[in-house]
Formats: structure tokens, sequence, C-alpha cells
């Protein structure tokens, strides 16, 4: 198989999250793996909060299961300053970081670093990125051609009561859900503004997990089709 990145493109609880644990188990599975398709959950760096479900898992050493990354400390914390030094201090410990893409999104920064994507390619793995930023994805599939696979996921439209709901069930501020509402709006027009961008739409429109598994099999299926081996020179 020849290497690939794949990025996944879609709002907040499109189920981003259960397609990577879905790719994850069928990476485990020697029909795939035998064939080369070995996926790792790539995590950006980001300057923003981490939400309490994302902490908990920090703390009980599952961080790897993540698609992000802090600046700072263990979740970009930093006790003893206020929010403005907060902000600053995150935002220095980015700019040292020299990320070859980032992105902004309501006051807050992504970044990766392409060479750690080369050397997750050069060991034979898959790595997964979730980017919210069609431009970003653009710069990937520029930078690495045909060893891009975009995907983009769709659930419904954004519905800012169900968001609200879901907010209340994770203790999350009012702030916040409005803040991930807004980025599912901008995030919904991304796709049909941007239709020619991505390589596949996910319809994850109803909750049944074998159907799901079933359209990511025929995906990693294809992506394991033999091609010509890939170099990336130098």
């Amino acid at each position: 198989m020849m290497p690939y990145v794949i990025t996944l493109t879609g709002a907040s609880q499109c189920g981003k999250s259960h397609v990577i644990e879905i790719l994850h188990r069928l990476g485990n599975d020697s029909i795939y793996s035998d064939r080369g398709f070995h996926p790792v959950t790539f995590q950006k760096y980001t300057t923003r909060d981490f939400r309490d479900y994302e902490i908990a898992a920090i703390v009980n050493d599952k961080a790897d299961t993540l698609d992000q990354k802090p600046v700072i400390g263990r979740w970009n914390e930093c006790d003893g300053i206020d929010v403005e030094q907060l902000r600053y201090k995150r935002m220095v410990a980015f700019k040292k970081l020299n990320c070859d893409l980032a992105y902004e999104q309501f006051g807050d920064r992504y970044g990766l670093r392409l060479k750690d994507l080369y050397e997750y390619l050069k060991n034979g793995q898959t790595p997964i990125v979730v980017l919210n930023d069609v431009r970003t994805v653009e710069d990937i599939k520029t930078k690495l051609g045909g060893q891009c696979f975009s995907i983009f996921i769709f659930r419904e439209v954004p519905n800012k009561e169900h968001f609200i709901k879901i907010g209340k069930e994770r203790n999350e501020s009012l702030n916040n859900t409005e803040i991930r509402f807004k980025k599912a709006e901008n995030i919904y027009r991304i796709y049909i503004e941007n239709i020619h961008i991505f390589d596949k739409l996910i319809l994850n429109v109803i909750d049944d997990t074998d159907s799901l598994e079933k359209i990511l099999r025929h995906l990693v299926k294809y992506l394991c089709e033999p091609m010509k081996m890939f170099s990336l020179g130098g």
C-alpha cells in the first residue's frame, strides 16, 4: 500500500471521533494491516482551552486518543496568570513550534509540522488528521498530491438547540457551546462551497455503526489497492 495522509473535515458532533475509532479497528484487522494499512491519529497543536473530556483523557494517560495537543503544559494550563497573559503565552509558545501549516478559528490557533507527517509516512503508517480549515486541506493536498485523501463527514445541518443540549450534557459553558455551533455553521458551508476539494463524502446521518464501518471498509480496501510505491525523495 502506498502511504497516505487521511484528512477528516466535519462539524462538531458529526462523528469524526467515531470514524477514527473504526479506522483504528480496521488497522488491527490482518486483512488490511497485512496490506500496509497502519492508521495513527495525528495530533495537531492548538492554543485553545481543552475540554473536560479531553482533560480526562490526558489525566487517564489516554492523550494519544486525542487529535490535538497543547502548546503549554498538559492541556494548555498555566496557573497564576490572567486570561490575557495566558493567551499571550500560548501564542508565543505556538510561534516557537514553527508549524508549516497553521490556521485560526475564533481566536484560537491550530498548526502542524510537515516533517512529523513525513516521518509517519516513511514508517509506512497512515496519519489521520482532523482539519476544519479548507485552505489547510488544500495546502496538504498541494504538498502531498496523491498521498493525501480528504474526507468530509456530514451528519446534519447544524441545529443550535441540539448543540445546547449536548453542551449541557458535557457540562460545557454556554459561551463554548455558542463557539462550537458557529464553527459548525462555518464548516457546513465549507463543503457546499468547496465540494471539489474533497475525495470522499461520508453521510453519517443515522446511528448505524455497521453501515459506517461498511463504508470505511470499502474506503480502506480502495486505499490498499496495489499502486506505485511512494518515495519522499532525498
